[in-house]
């Protein structure tokens, strides 16, 4: 597993998410409008997410 982070803040909203696929592994790739941004590369990836109501 690599992991690179930048920018990161408490406070945190992902503008991107990109998810691509080779042989060996899975990249997620986000970009930030505010606190944080970077890669994620492993073997295997879940992703999952609860919004919150609007208000």
């Amino acid at each position: 597993m690599e992991i690179e982070l930048f920018d990161f803040m408490e406070a945190r909203i992902m503008f991107g998410l990109d998810v691509d696929f080779d042989r060996d592994r899975t990249t997620l790739s986000f970009d930030s409008s505010y606190g944080v941004h970077g890669r994620i590369k492993a073997k295997r990836a879940a992703i999952s997410f609860k919004p919150r109501p609007a208000g």
